[in-house]
Order: C-alpha cells, then sequence, then structure tokens
C-alpha cells in the first residue's frame, strides 16, 4: 500500500470516529429532548386541564350572575311598571277629588237653589192642584173624543180597504176584457185583411168546438171531421185558456178529424196539442 493510500485510509477512519461521536452526542441529545418536550407537555397539560376547570367554574359562576342579573332587571321592571301605576293612581285619585271637591261645592249651591224653588213651589202648589184638577177633566174628555175618533178612522180605515179591493178587481177585470178585446181586434183586422171589409166571421160557418190533437210543421189535426159538419175552408180560433193563439184553416176532412194549416199565430205563441179551437170568436165552453 502506497502512502498515499495510507493517508487517505487514515483520513476516513479519523472521520469515521468524528462522525459516530456526532452521532452518539446527537443521539443523547435527542434523547434529552424529547424527555423534557414530554415533561414540559405534561406540566402544559395539567396547566390547561386546571385552566379549564377554572373556566367551567368561573362560566357556571357568570351564569348564575347573568341569571341573577336578568332576574334583577325583571323585578327593576316589574317594580318600574307598579310605580307607575301607582303614580297613575295617586294622580287619578288627586282629579277625582278635585271634581268631588267641585261636585259638593254645586250640591251646596244647587241646595240653596232648590230650597229657593221649593219654597216657590210650596206657594204655587194650590195653583197647580186646581190646573191639575182641570187638566184631569180636560184628559178623560180627550180620551174620550180619541176613542170616538178612532172609531171612525177604523170604520173609515174598513172602508177605504174595501173600496180598494173592490177598485183593484175592477182593474183587473178592466185589463183582461181590454186583453181580450185587442186579441179579438186583431183576430178581426187578420180576417178583414184576408177577405175584405165586408166579410162578418162566423157567418158562413156555424159554431164549432174541437181540441188540437197532434202538430207537425204547419199542419195541425183537430178533434173534429165531416160528423160534426165541417167542411175545406172553414177557419178556427185556437186558444189556451183564455189566451188566444192563433188562426188555422181546414185542408182536408175525415169523418171525425180533419187537418189543416196555420194561417198565423200570435207573436212568440206555438199551437201545442191540448189547445182549443172554435168557428166563433168567442169564449170557448169546455170541449
Amino acid at each position: 500500500m502506497s502512502a498515499l493510500a495510507k493517508i487517505f485510509v487514515l483520513v476516513l477512519f479519523t472521520l469515521s470516529l468524528m462522525f459516530f461521536g456526532t452521532a452518539a452526542t446527537l443521539f443523547k441529545m435527542r434523547r434529552d429532548w424529547r424527555q423534557a418536550y414530554n415533561s414540559i407537555k405534561k406540566d402544559l397539560q395539567d396547566e390547561i386541564a386546571g385552566l379549564k376547570l377554572t373556566t367551567v367554574k368561573q362560566r357556571e359562576a357568570w351564569d348564575r350572575l347573568d341569571t341573577s342579573l336578568t332576574d334583577a332587571r325583571i323585578k327593576v321592571g316589574d317594580l318600574t311598571l307598579l310605580l307607575r301605576e301607582k303614580e297613575a293612581s295617586l294622580k287619578t285619585a288627586e282629579q277625582r277629588s278635585v271634581l268631588s271637591q267641585q261636585s259638593a261645592d254645586q250640591a251646596s249651591a244647587a241646595q240653596l237653589v232648590v230650597a229657593e224653588s221649593l219654597q216657590a213651589k210650596e206657594t204655587s202648589y194650590d195653583k197647580l192642584s186646581e190646573q191639575f184638577e182641570r187638566a184631569s177633566q180636560e184628559r178623560a174628555t180627550a180620551i174620550d173624543t180619541a176613542r170616538a175618533a178612532n172609531k171612525q178612522r177604523d170604520s173609515m180605515r174598513l172602508d177605504l180597504a174595501k173600496t180598494q179591493e173592490d177598485l183593484h178587481l175592477s182593474r183587473t177585470e178592466y185589463q183582461n176584457m181590454s186583453e181580450e178585446h185587442d186579441t179579438l181586434q186583431t183576430v178581426l183586422a187578420s180576417i178583414k185583411r184576408k177577405y175584405g171589409d165586408d166579410v162578418v166571421v162566423g157567418r158562413d160557418a156555424p159554431r164549432i168546438d174541437a181540441v188540437v190533437k197532434a202538430v207537425e210543421d204547419q199542419l195541425i189535426v183537430l178533434s173534429v171531421g165531416q160528423d160534426q159538419k165541417v167542411q175545406e175552408g172553414f177557419e178556427f180560433t185556437v186558444y189556451r185558456g183564455d189566451q188566444f193563439i192563433g188562426k188555422v184553416k181546414i185542408l182536408t176532412v175525415y169523418p171525425d178529424l180533419s187537418g189543416a194549416s196555420i194561417i198565423f199565430t200570435k207573436k212568440d205563441a206555438r199551437i201545442r196539442a191540448g189547445d182549443r179551437a172554435s168557428t166563433q170568436i168567442a169564449q170557448l165552453s169546455k170541449v
């Protein structure tokens, strides 16, 4: 081995010793630091636990103080309201006292006035007694007069009611007669327009009463025929109750039936089965 190699080996050996020494020193320092860290950590944990316990106790005490403070505030508020109510009651009592004193003064003054008035009334009592006697007599006379007037009024009311009822019946009868007259005038005018002014309704056809048996468009079936002396061309006036409905003209005659066509109908009216019909313009009898 050369000298350079030996020197190099010696340097490496020296460096190795230095490394191992440093490592041992560092290991020992690390172990000491860990022990110190653990000790400090334990002390800190103990202190933190103590602080937490103290904090909990202080918080509980604070909560108790807060609750007590809240209760105290509520009591102060209640006492304040009670004080205000007492002050208002006192003020009201003072006002009532003033009013009572005023009322007492007014009552005293009124008592004096009443005493003077009573003395004056005692003086005029006899006059009032006489006036009362006369008023009583006049009242009795007025009551008798009022009773007689009431009887006369009731009698007049009955007469007026009967008169109004008669008037209403007369107006109703007049209205019905007017409507019937207008209906007959309408029918007569229609017949005259068709046959001329010289036609006399009902002259050519005898009085024949019938019932509408069926209606088909403009064709009407009546309950009378040759057996009732119905002839083609006869015209029947159709009624429903006392209301005019229209006019029909006979087209075909059978032994006990006849067919007719509608000449015209009243406005907004339609001929229906069951309506009555007659060759004469008059109030129909039951068929």
